[in-house]
């Protein structure tokens, strides 16, 4: 006689879909196997786009908006010696301009100068930006908005960060802050929608910095003191090298954190 084990098989229960976890747990499966699954196979097989498209990435977010302020202060003093040249106005009396100054600042670090236009009739100090967008803001805001297409975003307002640099430059030659001009250039594709609140030394053309210089008349300073004043501030600037553009970053990071 034989015997047969049998064995039963015990019917697995029908999953519920109108229960609320079980269809989490579908979803998370879903996902975890089928999004990260394909992005897992998207890197193995396409890996070098995937590593072009950090890369751009890295320089847009480190090394473009470096590059872009570099450009707008080019920009910026190739009009500066165009203007100079010209001799136009009280450019027609000796000038002497400077670029990229850095000197110590009264917090024990330094501040950068974009340009320094030493005439007879006042010491302009300029800051550029080099903008894209509209940009909305007055002179007593600390902060003015930039709106491009969709996308939103603050920056501290350039007059304020300007008047440091005519502070730190006033202490340096021991002079009176009424005897600097607290200039802001933007260059690029932007377009000033709050134009009627902001000064008049504001300036988006080469045209609008001419009329801004060409606006002070009054003669304050010999050309032997532009000299000494000129000496003066190279004497206390900071060599560009890597080490101190290095240490002006951090110090900025310190006083603005």
């Amino acid at each position: 006689m034989r015997i047969v084990n049998t064995i039963a098989i015990q019917e697995q229960p029908k999953p519920d879909v109108t229960d609320p976890e079980f269809m989490q747990n579908m979803v998370n499966n879903i996902f975890y196997k089928g999004v990260i699954g394909g992005i897992v196979m998207f890197l193995r097989h396409f890996w070098p786009l995937a590593l072009l498209v950090i890369i751009i990435y890295i320089y847009k977010i480190f090394f473009a908006t470096k590059i872009k302020g570099r450009r707008g202060e080019k920009r910026t003093r190739k009009s500066i010696n165009k203007l100079t040249k010209t001799k136009k106005g009280i450019l027609q009396d000796e000038t002497i301009t400077m670029n990229n100054i850095m000197i110590p600042d009264s917090e024990g670090g330094s501040t950068q100068i974009d340009h320094i236009i030493l005439t007879v009739h006042g010491i302009f100090i300029i800051e550029t930006k080099n903008l894209s967008g509209w940009i909305f803001g007055k002179t007593s805001d600390e902060f003015w908005t930039i709106k491009h297409y969709h996308t939103s975003s603050k920056m501290q307002n350039p007059f304020r960060q300007n008047y440091k640099h005519v502070m730190c430059l006033a202490e340096l030659l021991q002079l009176d802050p009424k005897f600097f001009i607290n200039v802001v250039v933007l260059s690029g594709d932007c377009e000033v929608k709050t134009m009627d609140q902001m000064p008049f030394e504001l300036a988006t053309t080469e045209s609008e910095l001419e009329e801004i210089i060409n606006s002070r008349e009054k003669f304050l300073f010999s050309q032997d003191e532009l000299t000494k004043f000129h000496d003066e501030i190279m004497k206390h600037t900071i060599p560009d090298t890597a080490e101190n553009r290095k240490k002006h970053i951090e110090h900025l990071e310190y006083i603005h954190k």
